[in-house]
């Protein structure tokens, strides 16, 4: 299984047509960030119960528990998806990307995320190289050795890949055998085909896709524009080569530049940026000077961070402000360490080598494990 196991009923209820998105994802965040509780369960209660616990009205208690009830429908869907390669990680999985959380609204958060590719590559410092859809040679060339040096330092490429500069960055940096994450403006299975390219990155541990929609969805201006925040919010650093738009069309981005994410700006519209808090450089090694002083140059970068030590360390349920709750779970060996990790959702391959080197095991365990199907 390459989903968390209670995913059909988040999926049941925030696909459900009687159901409000914001009041599915209202019932999910009560019962299961919160009340660290299953859907599943609640389908064990009656009408009353669930409407009392969850604080609702008669008619929404009873529109959760029929939309509860078409679950099956949704596991047959992700177990077919499991086939093809694509798995699921909801708001309550262990894999959901830590900065999501910390770094957006509640209201903001997708509370599911489909993905191709191994999740752990966003333990890695992510950088996006954004930027114009049609740009000159010029702007071409730094966007690439952007990447390309980024690639070599270690870090992990955040795109959506829209045409122009977001595209050539995350092709490049692939080429240059780094690692790439991309979040998409329409669904899986509307990206099918690209997908079906880009397999052996995928299988080689070095390609993270992930979608915020539905897998039918396809591509809108609206879906692109709202996916934008999510880009941001991964990033360490943001680098706009040449870029069409103002900062104000980039949610969340005015909001994270002020607490301290790095922005550069490379011509384009740079009065904008430059006036909400970017800094504006002329060649790659003035726009990476900030992002070396934090984490070094490619010999001081490996890809791994301290992302591992926080999934490691901390609760994996966090609060609606995005800070942990509870007391750091402690491991005593890399077997307990996957069984614990693995209550809540698969085990990303790469973590569990990470805890065995940690923890005093040689090997990682068989797959059967903790029960992950290999997507």
């Amino acid at each position: 299984m390459n989903y968390y196991p209670d995913a059909p009923y988040w999926l049941a209820l925030l696909e459900s047509a009687a159901l409000k998105r914001r009041m599915a994802k209202t019932v999910i965040y009560r019962r299961c960030i919160e009340g660290r509780e299953t859907l599943a369960d609640l389908l064990g209660m009656n009408r009353s119960d669930v409407q009392t616990s969850l604080d609702l009205t008669a008619d929404e208690a009873s529109a959760v528990l029929e939309a509860l009830r078409q679950a099956p429908a949704r596991e047959a869907e992700l177990a077919d998806l499991a086939r093809q390669g694509i798995g699921l990680i909801t708001r309550a999985d262990v894999t959901y990307p830590d900065l999501l959380a910390e770094r957006l609204p509640e209201e903001w958060l997708p509370y599911y995320l489909y993905y191709a590719g191994d999740p752990a590559i966003v333990t890695q410092p992510g950088v996006a190289v954004l930027g114009g859809t049609s740009s000159d040679e010029a702007a071409r060339t730094i966007a690439r050795d952007l990447a390309r040096t980024l690639a070599a330092e270690g870090h992990n490429l955040v795109g959506g890949y829209d045409r122009g500069v977001d595209r050539l960055a995350l092709d490049t940096a692939r080429e240059a055998g780094g690692n790439a994450t991309m979040v998409l403006p329409l669904g899986m299975n509307s990206f099918r085909q690209v997908l079906a390219g880009m397999r052996r990155h995928l299988d080689e541990g070095r390609l993270l896709v992930l979608s915020p929609y539905a897998p039918d969805v396809t591509y809108t201006e609206a879906l692109a524009g709202a996916r934008r925040a999510l880009l941001v919010a991964l990033s360490e650093a943001v680098y706009m080569v040449s870029p069409d738009d103002d900062p104000g069309d980039w949610p969340a981005l005015v909001e994270l530049l002020r607490a301290g994410l790095q922005v550069g700006v490379w011509q384009g519209r740079p009065g904008s940026w430059v006036t909400a808090g970017a800094a504006p450089f002329d060649d790659v090694a003035a726009a990476l000077q900030p992002l070396r002083a934090m984490y070094g140059n490619a010999e001081g970068v490996t890809g791994a961070t301290s992302g591992d030590a926080e999934i490691i360390g901390d609760d994996i349920l966090p609060e609606g402000d995005g800070q942990a709750m509870g007391e750091p779970i402690e491991f005593s060996d890399a077997d307990s360490a996957v069984e614990i990790l693995g209550r809540t959702g698969t085990v990303p391959d790469v973590l569990a080598r990470r805890l065995a080197e940690r923890l005093g095991r040689d090997e990682p365990p068989e797959e059967d494990e903790w029960g992950a199907d290999g997507a």
